[in-house]
């Protein structure tokens, strides 16, 4: 696999951060497909989130399409989240001021005046509904291309079977980034869970092109770890294990595994296809909101395998969320001040992952 951009070259062993490198004090990208909320989540009554650091108040229109406003009333600031939904408009519920999906106000009780009305409005947002997932871009509007909202076949397909959740972590969304890339990391904080003994050592193959990250990581003859060996009945027989880990964008990353067992029993499988997905959404500086999926094509009709495979990940997760939030408080509470990191061969893809967000950071920034 060829690099079409050049990345980090580690052979100085340089520190980390550095110039040009996204750390936790890098703005917010904004101008990105990020996952809002679920479909499942927004019903009747209006729904607050954040994303990327904008306060959004959800809501849906009579015929059922979901629509984002920011959520502060124009008149005094009023959450739009703790109001009520009156037919196709969010109404606010301090002085009843009603708003359209475009962010317009249609009614103002107070006064009836069209100037009145047409000069109380609020920010809307694009917002674009994906089962399970509701996707919204904060930024500017005029560069929300829908072609870029992240595609997940496998969570609608009848030949795919799969699990979700989500969670919240009490830290930058870089680092979360960081950790899907960094797979070195399964065999010491996921053992016997994720990760083998053999597996820290495998190979990377790793790509930049453009501002995303691939990185390949094959290992041979090895056994698999819990997450997969009992659901795939594979108990102790070494297989080749494939996972290819991309960086799509700032809200999004997909890691795509397979297991081929090369002396299959009669009647089984060569060949495992297993996808996670990632949709990572960074409410604030320092807080992530993760939501997840782990989807297999083999025992699909197994309810049992899918509590046993979203049982082992959410474990793994679970390692990650206190992981992240413990680097978080280190970094916070040292006395020392900032203190250089040092990296590693296999810390190219998220060194490569840094310097594109802190392109595209470097982007808005210029673009004001």
């Amino acid at each position: 696999m060829s690099r079409a951009e050049a990345v980090p070259d580690l052979r100085s062993e340089p520190a980390f951060p550095a110039a040009g490198i996204a750390d936790r004090t890098t703005p917010l990208i904004r101008n990105c497909w990020y996952v809002a909320a679920r479909s499942a989540e927004l019903g009747d009554a209006p729904l607050g989130v954040a994303v990327a650091g904008v306060p959004v108040a959800l809501f849906r229109t009579r015929d059922g399409r979901a629509a984002a406003v920011h959520d502060r009333c124009a008149h005094r600031s009023f959450p739009l989240s703790r109001g009520r939904v009156e037919g196709d408009r969010l109404v606010c519920g301090y002085h009843g001021i009603a708003y359209g999906a475009d962010g317009l106000a249609a009614c103002i009780p107070a006064d009836d005046r069209p100037a009145a009305r047409a000069a109380m409005r609020v920010r809307a947002f694009p917002l674009v509904e994906r089962p399970p997932f509701l996707w919204l871009w904060p930024g500017d509007p005029h560069q929300a291309d829908e072609a870029l909202v992240p595609g997940h076949p496998w969570l609608s397909d009848s030949g795919w079977a799969f699990a979700t959740g989500c969670t919240d972590i009490e830290a930058n969304y870089l680092g979360l980034h960081e950790n899907l890339l960094d797979t070195t990391h399964f065999s010491f904080l996921h053992a016997g869970n994720v990760g083998t003994p053999a597996y820290a050592t495998a190979p990377i193959d790793l790509e930049v092109t453009g501002d995303r990250v691939r990185q390949v990581r094959v290992l041979e003859g090895d056994v698999l770890p819990a997450l997969y060996d009992r659901p795939m009945d594979l108990v102790g027989k070494p297989v080749t294990r494939t996972t290819d880990s991309r960086f799509v964008s700032p809200g999004w990353h997909e890691a795509h595994a397979e297991v081929i067992d090369p002396a299959p029993a009669p009647g089984r499988p060569v060949r495992y296809a297993t996808k996670i997905l990632h949709a990572i959404t960074p409410t604030a500086q320092d807080r992530t909101r993760y939501w997840w999926a782990i989807a297999r094509d083999y025992r699909v009709d197994e309810p049992d395998v899918t509590e046993m495979m979203r049982v082992a990940i959410v474990e793994a997760f679970e390692e990650d969320r206190l992981a992240l939030e413990w680097i978080r408080e280190v970094q916070d509470r040292d006395g020392l001040g900032p203190v250089p990191e040092r990296s590693v061969k296999p810390d190219r893809g998220g060194l490569a992952m840094r310097q594109i967000v802190a392109r595209l950071a470097a982007r808005e920034r210029e673009a004001g």
